[in-house]
């Protein structure tokens, strides 16, 4: 079985596709509502990299997102089972079938848990494997829980009170982090409403004056004062987005 390597993002062709399209699309129409024209698409192909980039450490994020909450999700069964009575085989496995359940039998967790499933039945202890998810995904939830998981196997400790007291703490810091990243999307969505709001403006004056624009094309002039003023509407989008990514990176 291919485990996924949690600690880079590398997109596939699919998507190379797709979201090369959807760029091609965003910067065609830029280009033809500042320059009529789509000769300049060939001067924006060098940001590809840029994009797909940026596009890849967005995704790599998204992720990650999804990863700890199916892994949150995972030790709430985990310890609900083992205070049942079952055994961390059998615990294991019921976390394995109820996270397909929940979610699907080919998300990253359930895939992680049929994996740490089948080491516990060739005798592999139990932190070990833990401690290779947690080396793949480098997330500090996973990788906090595997230093208890450890101290807790060299020191005899209580496993069942340490996974629940875990899945508690990890529960906590999901609802916290949830509710901040409601107030963050509220001003993300106003963020995009702001950096729409120049494309529509353009658009509705095109459709309604064509003429309107006319002395801006086909001349040096115009055209240097319509770069100058996509130069400065890029940095007001790259700024708006550092401040969106700032406030996401003072919550963790």
């Amino acid at each position: 079985m291919n485990l996924v390597d949690y600690t880079s993002y590398r997109l596939s062709m699919k998507e190379y596709i797709i979201y090369g399209i959807f760029g091609l699309l965003i910067v065609s129409v830029i280009s033809y509502l500042f320059y009529h024209s789509l000769i300049p698409v060939m001067f924006f192909l060098p940001l590809s990299n840029i994009y797909f980039r940026q596009l890849s450490h967005h995704l790599y994020n998204k992720r990650c997102d999804k990863l700890c909450r199916q892994f949150k999700d995972s030790l709430v069964s985990l310890a609900t089972s083992l205070e049942a009575g079952s055994s961390i085989e059998n615990a294991i496995w019921e976390a394995y079938l109820e996270i397909s359940v929940l979610y699907s039998q080919s998300c990253y967790m359930a895939v992680e848990l049929n994996s740490i499933y089948n080491q516990l039945k060739l005798s592999i202890p139990i932190e070990e494997a833990f401690s290779n998810l947690a080396a793949r995904t480098y997330v500090d939830d996973i990788l906090t829980f595997c230093e208890i998981l450890k101290i807790a196997k060299r020191t005899d400790g209580n496993l069942v009170s340490i996974i629940r007291s875990t899945s508690n703490t990890i529960q906590e810091k999901f609802d916290i982090r949830r509710e901040i990243n409601t107030n963050i999307n509220g001003k993300k969505f106003e963020q995009i409403i702001m950096s729409l709001m120049p494309i529509f403006i353009i658009l509705y004056i095109k459709l309604s004056s064509p003429d309107f624009f006319e002395p801006l094309y086909g001349n040096f002039a115009g055209i240097a004062f319509v770069t100058v003023c996509l130069l400065v509407y890029g940095f007001s989008i790259y700024l708006s987005l550092k401040i969106i990514k700032n406030l996401r990176g003072n919550e963790d």
